[in-house]
């Protein structure tokens, strides 16, 4: 019912929102979560799973985590338009009519105060925001790259990593996962409008989603694929190796086309081999809904450093602690997170914080 390809980025800058429920739309049921019925009874253990439909009021609910708490948002269907009576921000495709994507934008503006608050921002935190999730960042290649992932070997680890970890477009996964390249080569302003940007296709500084991992056989060789969509939803895309138009493709039998999802089209959507995304990608950005692991707990605590405690690195003893005491061995996440900056309307938070663990 719901595709990736069902988001198309307008003239707003928030690349990395997009990105996230492009991302979230692999997984059906997760991402009609976000869409609650309110005319469903409270009691009702089935209404997460309910979608919303088209009503003559043209009243929606959309539901997020905000500082850790769950919002629901109700709107309208108004959506900004430009001169032609076309929506000016995000919009259906082409060959569409849904509008779940423009109600989920227009949402998100609300929550956190305008449209102009959403513009730039992190995939994996719009994707926390949207699940309730844990988002991490890995550096898998440039001059920050994790020794880890470093070399032949360092590939190899990253692929099952991908695999077997996050377990990359399984459905009920528990990992969503997004990229991006940093850098001083081509922007997303510099080709807004625009679908010839010369090179392979990658923006620096722009969001995409990762929506699946494959193994594929061509000719009696394995080859490792890897899916990759930019939420402009047309006009840029991979050119290099196991693009759309790659001759590889001609090699690869129907079946396997079709269990892929594989389609040449203008959809922003391609595959690229994983050894060139290790190239071109130098950050993936995950968010873990670890409310999908089976014994799973977290503690939340709210606090804050100030004035007399906030004692910094020098004094540090003067900083709030908390004790975490555990019974056995286990794995442990530890978010430590300053209420969100665009509800106060900064662009960017007054000072940086960062916890020690000891």
């Amino acid at each position: 019912m719901v595709k990736p390809g069902d988001v198309d980025q307008g003239a707003l800058g928030d690349c990395y929102f997009l990105g996230a429920i492009s991302v979230l739309a692999i997984d059906e049921p997760k991402l009609l979560e976000c869409f609650p019925d309110l005319n469903l009874s409270a009691n009702d253990q089935k209404a997460e799973n309910r979608e919303q439909v088209y009503n003559e009021t043209g009243v929606y609910a959309v539901a997020f985590y905000k500082n850790r708490q769950r919002r629901v948002v109700v709107v309208d269907d108004y959506i900004p338009v430009n001169e032609y009576g076309k929506p000016v921000f995000c919009h259906p495709p082409r060959d569409s009519t849904e509008i779940w994507t423009m109600i989920a934008e227009k949402a998100y503006a609300k929550l956190n105060g305008s449209y102009e608050a959403i513009v730039g921002g992190l995939e994996k935190e719009a994707l926390q925001e949207l699940t309730g999730g844990l988002p991490l960042s890995y550096q898998i290649s440039g001059p920050e790259m994790e020794e880890r992932w470093a070399g032949p070997k360092g590939e190899e680890r990253l692929w099952l990593f991908f695999k077997d970890d996050l377990k990359v477009g399984i459905q009920n996964s528990t990992c969503f996962v997004g990229c991006s390249k940093s850098g001083d080569g081509v922007n997303e302003a510099d080709v807004r409008g625009s679908s010839n940007i010369g090179g392979n296709g990658i923006l620096c500084n722009h969001a995409y989603g990762v929506l699946q991992v494959q193994d594929v056989l061509c000719h009696g060789i394995s080859h490792r694929l890897i899916q990759v969509r930019n939420p402009w939803g047309s006009g840029i895309e991979w050119a290099g190796a196991w693009s759309d138009n790659d001759p590889n493709w001609k090699k690869v039998d129907q079946n396997t086309k079709k269990r892929l999802g594989f389609t040449n089209e203008d959809d922003g959507t391609w595959w690229m081999g994983f050894s060139d995304f290790k190239k071109e990608f130098d950050e993936i950005q995950v968010c873990r809904v670890l409310s999908n692991v089976p014994y799973w707990t977290h503690h939340l605590v709210l606090s804050k450093w100030d004035f007399g405690t906030a004692g910094g690195t020098e004094s540090i003893h003067l900083n709030p602690q908390f004790q975490l005491v555990l019974k056995q061995d286990t794995k442990v996440y530890i978010e430590l997170r300053q209420p969100s900056r665009r509800q106060l309307g900064k662009e960017k938070y007054d000072v940086a914080i960062g916890p020690v663990v000891v």
